[in-house]
């Protein structure tokens, strides 16, 4: 929903400090309900305070753009680490545990999250080598209290695809087990290296979700050697029914401390590193002796060896819930960890680089999971699609009504029927953009050109492509442009370059359209 840029607060008390500034994209400024869930995004994080949970600092509107400063926390997401493949399964679970932690608190407010993912979880290294887990990004956060003012349509399914849950993947009501699938997607990850249902149309992902089995964590990562105990916990998490999953976030946080792997010597110890020295006060008087109360600081190398062994002991013993009073009454320390790295969306020097990696131009052809769809989606039956043959303006008018997901289907069934049509792949690319799927739409639109170059004048295509310079599809959009619209997308690049209020589309926009203006006139002007 938004850009992350690093900023500084220049009016804080003392030395100015690094802050995270959030911005809604400005593609969805306009959209009256996304600009009301990015202010709920703010309302609900106001509400909680956790050592798990990024914190917002401040909120406010510039030139039309919404935007929020959050605490600025240095540190890797977890998608970095997941790329090197499968974690230690003790670290796994002492991660997931204090996801649990922060998602325990949320709830506990009335919040769910609605889109835990590896992206919206931050690793903060601590200075004893350790690791602190910050959730982020409460854009798609609903109030279980505020049902009345739910922003989105019944039926319209939001979230990553591939890490929702059945119920949310159908469009149907969410509860806090819609939270605990995600984590167990992301458990999940963590410990076979890849995700539980991976296909390349996010169509077919929310398919799998809602009607296939998981593979069994054992099997497919029989390296692991994952217990019996993780490998039924994770499974119980992914259950298709929300009754059948953990009944909270307490729950599963409990069950994998049980595992073998949660009693590991090394899950406690990531897990107790940073919680660790926060409660070595509270028992440094017992430990330092002449009965007074030191700070940490001021003990010996030995007492704090005898405080953290001490610590390392009991803390496993420590139900959930009082270890979160505990972390939550000694979280002052948690300006410490702030430090100089941001978790900014692109490098700087990205505008430069001329490798374009273009969509396949084949890609069209064939959308995985097409066949899948057309059977099983149930808005076919609904919509009277399965009594006749799919049509092209069956498709543009349910897209014109908002009906995205409906749209989908139409085409991907017109696509069997003719499977190398332009027009099909043109309103495909055009449903995607309008559901922010813009690999997606991007590979679709490279399709329909090169079937028919003559659509290069479409201005919705346009209008997308230029859109799509915006992190992180700027490299692909800007081999489409070269590539396929050429000078056709002049005038676009040159209003996108005046008017755009993204400072990175602006500037992707004025370079491509002086580098697309035919010499002659560059040289008039």
């Amino acid at each position: 929903m938004g850009v992350v840029y690093k900023g500084v607060d220049l009016e804080s008390s003392g030395a100015a400090r690094a802050v995270a500034v959030k911005f809604l994209h400005d593609a969805l400024a306009g959209v009256p309900d996304l600009v009301k869930r990015f202010r709920r995004e703010v309302e609900v994080m106001r509400r909680l305070t956790h050592p798990n949970l990024v914190g917002v600092l401040d909120s406010g509107v510039s030139a039309g753009v919404p935007y929020l400063v959050m605490d600025f926390q240095a540190g890797r997401s977890l998608t970095e680490v997941l790329e090197r493949g499968a974690l230690p399964p003790p670290r796994a679970i002492a991660l997931a545990r204090q996801v649990l932690a922060g998602v325990a608190h949320a709830h506990g407010q009335g919040v769910l999250h609605r889109d835990l993912k590896p992206d919206n979880i931050l690793l903060i290294p601590t200075d004893d080598g350790g690791e602190q887990v910050k959730i982020l990004d409460f854009g798609l956060a609903k109030l279980l209290d505020d049902e009345g003012t739910q922003l989105t349509n019944t039926g319209f399914a939001l979230g990553t695809p591939a890490y929702m849950a059945p119920e949310q993947a159908k469009g149907q009501p969410t509860s806090e087990r819609t939270d605990l699938y995600s984590v167990g997607v992301v458990l999940y990850h963590m410990v076979v290296g890849r995700r539980p249902f991976v296909a390349e149309s996010p169509m077919a992902v929310l398919r799998m979700h809602m009607d296939d089995a998981p593979v069994a964590p054992r099997k497919a990562a029989p390296d692991q050697k994952l217990s019996a105990a993780l490998d039924a916990a994770i499974v119980r998490a992914l259950a298709k029914d929300p009754r059948d999953r953990f009944t909270s976030a307490e729950e599963m946080a409990r069950t994998l401390a049980a595992t073998p792997e949660g009693q590991s010597r090394a899950s406690k110890r990531r897990l107790g590193s940073r919680a660790g020295r926060k409660m070595g006060a509270l028992v440094a008087i017992g430990l330092a002796g002449a009965g007074g109360l030191f700070a940490w600081s001021q003990l010996t190398r030995v007492q704090k060896q005898r405080v953290r062994r001490t610590v390392s002991d009991v803390q496993h013993r420590i139900e959930v819930p009082v270890k979160q009073q505990l972390e939550g009454a000694a979280d002052a320390t948690r300006d410490a960890l702030r430090a100089l790295r941001s978790p900014t969306p692109a490098k700087a020097n990205d505008d430069d680089g001329d490798d374009d990696s273009g969509p396949d131009p084949h890609a069209s052809d064939r959308t995985p999971g097409a066949e899948l769809e057309a059977a099983s989606h149930p808005s076919a039956h609904a919509h009277g699609h399965a009594a006749r043959p799919a049509r092209l303006k069956d498709a543009t008018r349910l897209i014109a009504n908002g009906k995205i997901d409906d749209a989908i289907q139409v085409l991907y069934r017109l696509r069997e029927q003719t499977p190398h049509s332009a027009e099909v792949a043109l309103w495909l690319g055009h449903a995607y953009f309008r559901k922010m799927w813009r690999t997606d739409g991007l590979r679709e639109y490279d399709g329909a050109l090169a079937l028919r170059p003559s659509l290069k004048t479409d201005r919705e295509l346009q209008r997308d492509a230029v859109a799509a310079l915006d992190d992180p599809t700027a490299r692909p959009a800007r081999a489409l442009i070269r590539k396929r619209l050429g000078t056709s997308a002049l005038a676009e690049l040159r209003r996108a370059a005046r008017t755009a209020k993204n400072p990175k589309v602006q500037k992707r926009a004025a370079r491509l359209a002086a580098q697309l203006t035919p010499a002659r006139r560059k040289k008039h002007r």
